[in-house]
């Protein structure tokens, strides 16, 4: 801010910092980047393994079929679970071409790959939608609580322009299904094995 030491600004300076700051946090110049990670992540990984009860395709030898039921008494691991999905079943890369994200599953059947393509994409879309609306109601209650508690007019103007930040964040987020990840072309069942 113009060479100005932090203790020599004004209010109204140091307040449009706050309010560029908690805005712009949103949206990161590595968006991309944070994306791929986000769904390479263990913890979206477990999410998805346990919502899609993907056990037993993981660990496919220690399952027996017909009794629906581990075989001697094996007892899953979720985060080898998460680090043989990420490593052996499901790759989320970018294509140097174009620089588009590509998410590709190997699994046994062509069907079977085909349907976990599809919906760790879309179940990531969920997950992120899910993320930023909670976060967004977080601020919000904050920043009403802050609106609450303060007098002073600069303040209290600069607190509404970030809560109506944070609605237009959960609005967007609230009414777009393919939310952090836009599908161009959905996964379809595989010419080769």
């Amino acid at each position: 801010l113009g060479g100005l030491a932090p203790n020599n600004r004004r209010a109204p300076e140091a307040v449009t910092l706050v309010e560029h700051d908690f805005i712009t946090n949103t949206v990161n110049e590595n968006y991309q980047d944070r994306v791929i990670e986000r769904m390479r992540s263990r913890v979206f990984t477990i999410k998805f393994i346990k919502d899609n009860k993907l056990l037993p395709i993981i660990f496919y030898k220690r399952w027996d079929k017909e009794k629906q039921q581990w075989k001697d008494n094996f007892k899953p691991d979720m985060i080898l679970a998460a680090k043989i999905f990420k490593k052996n079943i499901c790759n989320v890369s970018r294509n140097d071409k174009n620089n588009l994200m590509i998410v590709k599953v190997t699994l046994g059947t062509p069907q079977l790959a085909t349907d976990i393509a599809n919906k760790f994409v879309a179940d990531f879309n969920l997950y992120r939608r899910t993320s930023d609306i909670n976060e967004a109601d977080r601020k919000i209650k904050f920043l009403r609580d802050t609106l609450a508690k303060t007098d002073f007019l600069e303040i209290q103007k600069s607190l509404y322009r970030l809560v109506e930040a944070q609605l237009v964040i959960k609005m967007l987020a609230s009414n777009k299904e393919q939310y952090a990840v836009e599908i161009l072309d959905p996964a379809i069942l595989p010419l080769y094995k």
